[in-house]
């Protein structure tokens, strides 16, 4: 598939979850908070990531652990 360009108008939600899928890969076993489609903070806790969300600004973050093996990660 290849990359939105900014002419093309808004990036489509298809492309928005597969790069956030991919980004993900690299946090598999630990807690991440997503904010508005991006990975807003990462740790061992989900406490202390929620934490670190939140004084960064973000004001109503999605805390989970990403699975080992996850089959299929839907982020809706």
């Amino acid at each position: 598939m290849s990359q939105p360009r900014p002419e093309d108008g808004p990036i489509q939600e298809p492309v928005i979850e597969q790069a956030l899928a991919d980004e993900l890969e690299q946090y598999k076993g630990q807690w991440v908070a997503i904010f508005q489609e991006r990975v807003v903070a990462v740790g061992d806790s989900a406490l202390r990531v929620k934490e670190e969300a939140l004084r960064s600004g973000v004001t109503d973050p999605l805390v989970f652990r990403v699975p080992l093996h996850p089959h299929r990660l839907v982020i809706r």
